[in-house]
């Protein structure tokens, strides 16, 4: 069996994460960033896998939106309840750890992370001005202590997702926001006949600054 080494153990460990942290700073891409942080810590870290999820308030679940190392299988094992699964992270924005998934009562589905050779689960909250968006969760094959070191800087990855996922909300909101005023600006041109009204060419200034 893989014998999981910390962060601090491994010569590439370091090498990895800022390669990780170029990469991310380079991307536009929501997802693509996700991605990276998962596999990332993944490798990094020397675990056994990796997933980033979100809350879906609505709906009143943890929807997982990237992963890396664990099967599809247990991916779709069920609705993870967030009251439940991420415990006081919820209540409090603290980590948390069980080290043990068959004897915590907070694991939703002990046997599926059984058959997964999955013992334990650390959460790290991911926190988007103060409040909590979602949980980046590593996953590993036995019961393991983190060191500061590992801890700081899955807090600066949950951080970095954080952040890119408020940077891609606040680029939808702006395409929502500028598509009435790219309609308004299109109906103008169009009826202004082959003399458009005096001060026109300044137009989409104004109007962009309330996109």
């Amino acid at each position: 069996m893989k014998t999981e080494k910390p962060l601090i153990a491994r010569r590439e460990g370091k090498a990895v994460f800022e390669e990780l942290k170029r990469r991310i700073s380079s991307s536009l891409n929501l997802q693509e960033v996700l991605d990276l942080i998962a596999a990332g810590v993944t490798k990094g870290m020397g675990v056994k896998g990796c997933t980033i999820g979100l809350l879906d308030k609505k709906r009143g679940q943890l929807k997982v939106v990237a992963y890396q190392g664990l099967t599809q299988k247990y991916l779709e094992k069920g609705p993870i309840d967030p009251a439940r699964s991420l415990g006081g992270i919820v209540q409090s924005g603290l980590d948390l750890y069980i080290e043990d998934v068959t004897q915590d009562t907070r694991v939703q589905y002990p046997e599926a992370a059984r058959e997964e050779g999955i013992q334990s689960i650390l959460s790290v909250p991911l926190l988007l001005k103060q409040e909590l968006i979602g949980a980046l969760r590593i996953y590993t094959a036995t019961a393991r202590p983190f060191t500061p070191e590992e801890l700081k800087f899955l807090h600066s990855l949950a951080d970095q997702a954080a952040l890119a996922i408020e940077n891609a909300r606040s680029y939808e909101d702006i395409k929502t926001n500028t598509r009435p005023c790219a309609a308004i600006w299109s109906i103008i041109l169009k009826t202004a006949g082959p003399k458009p009204p005096y001060g026109y060419q300044k137009l989409p200034q104004i109007l962009g600054q309330h996109y």
